[in-house]
C-alpha cells in the first residue's frame, strides 16, 4: 500500500498536527494500543514512522466523528486556505494608474 512506502519520522508535536490528536489524547491512545508505539532516536527523542501515523489515520472509519472526521475537515480546510495560482502583476510606472471608478474622498 502507498503509506508502506512513506519514509520519514514524525514528533510528537508533528503527529499531533497531523491527527488533531491533542498530546493527552494521543498518548490514551498510545497507551490502549489505539495508536502506532514511538520509537527512540539514538538520541533519545520518541518519533513516529510516518508511514505507521498514515496506515493508523486510513484505517480509520470514514465520517464526521473522531479524529478521522477531525482530520479530513483539517485537510479541507488546509486546501481552501492554500494560496491559488497569483496572477501576474502588471507593472507600475507612468501612466500605469489603476483605473475604474474614484471612491469619495480618495480622489
Amino acid at each position: 500500500m502507498f503509506w508502506d512506502d512513506m519514509t520519514g519520522l514524525l514528533t510528537r508535536r508533528q503527529v499531533s498536527e497531523l491527527t488533531t490528536l491533542s498530546r493527552t489524547t494521543l498518548w490514551r491512545y498510545v497507551d490502549g494500543e489505539l495508536f502506532p508505539e514511538p520509537r527512540r532516536t539514538p538520541g533519545g527523542r520518541l518519533v513516529w514512522w510516518v508511514a505507521d501515523v498514515h496506515r493508523w489515520m486510513h484505517e480509520l472509519p470514514p465520517g464526521g466523528q473522531g479524529a478521522r472526521g477531525r482530520w479530513e475537515k483539517l485537510a479541507e480546510g488546509r486546501a481552501r486556505r492554500a494560496p491559488a495560482q497569483q496572477p501576474a502583476v502588471p507593472p507600475v510606472g507612468p501612466g500605469s494608474a489603476p483605473s475604474g471608478p474614484a471612491r469619495e474622498g480618495h480622489r
